[in-house]
């Protein structure tokens, strides 16, 4: 009786062992799909441009090389402007103010 008992729980074992590696086996299946569509998505990307070209010798053009210099320059002539405009406005205001 002992023997028969054994054996049914030696066959209950190997079932839940039998189920636990088939849900192992469906989750890397699904990990693999998941896998496959993300290098799809990654294959649909457009490509990198290449490394931009050192740049000739000078100091200047090591620094925009590295750095965006024009932009620099570009947004503090902007600033000078708009700072130079404030001022106009400012000396016209009090002209006026004096006269008043």
């Amino acid at each position: 009786m002992v023997g028969l008992l054994a054996a049914i729980l030696c066959v209950l074992k190997n079932i839940l062992l039998a189920v636990l590696y088939a849900g192992t086996f469906v989750v890397n299946l699904i990990i693999v799909a998941a896998a496959a569509f993300v290098a799809l998505l990654v294959a649909l990307l457009p490509g990198m441009p290449d490394v931009p070209d050192a740049p000739g010798g000078t100091a200047i053009g090591w620094m925009a090389w590295f750095y965006p210099v024009a932009d620099v320059v570009a947004a503090l002539a902007t600033f000078a402007a708009l700072l130079l405009t404030y001022k106009l406005v400012q000396i016209a205001l009090r002209w006026m103010k004096a006269d008043a």
